[in-house]
């Protein structure tokens, strides 16, 4: 059924441009996690001519060696010491706070405790919908970190992030979906005093929950390098 007053008319074109808006926000963040090359195939050799009067030795080809696949790193059992939020603690109807928390446990590294920076995103599983949590469990480290991280291990670095909402229009929340934008800031600091360079991500998430009385949960996460 058609109808409404202009304010409503406009009320609904701000929630979709919002809502477009936002989308946009996380398209281009997933455009900058970077393009895999595609090898272009090696050139063909040029056919042998015939040479009716020389016979040829016919060439025999070996199978190619079969490698064994790559086994998945360790991850980190221990707990880091440093304090970090819990679920008890934040206010679960507060998407701004669930989220927020979040975000801290997912960028608090510590290098004595952690294999990768997986471990940490993993430690943030109670804050997850079991969707989400599930593919994060999926995300299996076969390569050594690098050498960034095996620098910060040199120094037993960690990291403890700090967080700044951005205030670029988001779409409106509704009862059981809820969407912000976060600068996360983090910084490498070495037992030994060491510090390395600051790094700041700009974070997209997005929050559901079953029912207006359930706590939110992170259902999505975009990263965006600023």
């Amino acid at each position: 059924m058609s109808g409404g007053g202009p304010q409503m008319r406009a009320q609904g074109l701000r929630g979709t441009a919002a809502l477009v808006g936002f989308v946009a926000l996380i398209v281009i963040a997933a455009m900058f996690g970077g393009c895999g090359l595609i090898g272009s195939p090696a050139e063909s050799s040029n056919a042998a001519r015939d040479t009716p009067d020389t016979a040829s030795p016919a060439t025999t080809f070996s199978e190619p060696a079969t490698l064994p696949p790559a086994q998945p790193l360790p991850r980190g059992t221990a707990t880091p010491t440093l304090p970090l939020p819990r679920p008890a603690d934040v206010p679960q109807g507060d998407a701004a706070k669930v989220s927020s928390a979040a975000l801290t446990v997912m960028y608090t590294y510590d290098t004595t405790t952690d294999t990768t920076t997986q471990d940490a995103v993993l430690r943030a599983e109670p804050w997850m919908t079991p969707e989400y949590a599930a593919t994060q469990r999926e995300h299996l480290s076969v390569a050594a970190p690098g050498l960034e991280w095996a620098t910060w291990r040199e120094h037993r670095a960690y990291t403890a992030p700090t967080l700044e909402p951005v205030t670029e229009e988001a779409p409106s929340d509704t009862a059981t979906a809820a969407y912000r934008q976060w600068l996360v800031t983090y910084k490498p600091v070495g037992r030994d005093g060491w510090q390395g360079a600051p790094v700041t991500v700009v974070a997209y998430v997005t929050l559901e929950r079953a029912t207006a009385s359930d706590p939110w949960r992170l259902s999505d996460v975009r990263v965006n390098s600023s």
